[in-house]
């Protein structure tokens, strides 16, 4: 499984990682972490990105991730994530809680929106506490077509 994990390196960044860990012990995973700056800021978005990998080694079921599967773009979020996906053949996109980028809840909504509406493949959210993958709940809504229109 090709998965592509983006964080900012908030709060929600730990959780993904660790059910990252979860989804390996499921099944061969091939983890690319993402993050995006704002500006010509990779030195930093590197940094909190091994920092991130430091902190995840010492937990159990850690996520073996090498410096090439560390990518930091310089660019609008939302953009540069959909151009990652498009760039490698992803199974699954996951995010840290919708990732906080140090701005209102509001915002982190329009983000999942948006990637919602042009991604390809699923989108798993990171939230709350995440334990060992037991089982998993898939919810599809059904789109029934329109009636006919009747001649009045």
């Amino acid at each position: 499984m090709r998965v592509l994990l983006a964080t900012d390196g908030g709060t929600q960044a730990t959780l993904a990682l660790a059910l990252a860990g979860h989804l390996a012990a499921l099944d061969t995973l091939h983890l690319m972490l993402l993050t995006v700056v704002a500006h010509e800021q990779r030195a930093q978005g590197e940094a909190m990105l091994q920092a991130l990998l430091a902190a995840q080694s010492d937990m159990a079921g850690a996520t073996a991730v090498s410096p090439q599967q560390i990518l930091v773009r310089v660019g609008q979020l939302v953009q540069e994530i959909q151009q990652a996906l498009s760039a490698a053949d992803y199974d699954l996109l996951l995010l840290g809680a919708c990732l906080e980028r140090h701005t209102p809840g509001r915002w982190r909504e329009k983000v999942c929106a948006r990637l919602m509406q042009t991604l390809r493949c699923p989108l798993l959210v990171a939230k709350g506490e995440i334990r060992p993958i037991q089982s998993i709940l898939s919810f599809a809504r059904a789109v029934l077509p329109s009636p006919p229109c009747s001649a009045a």
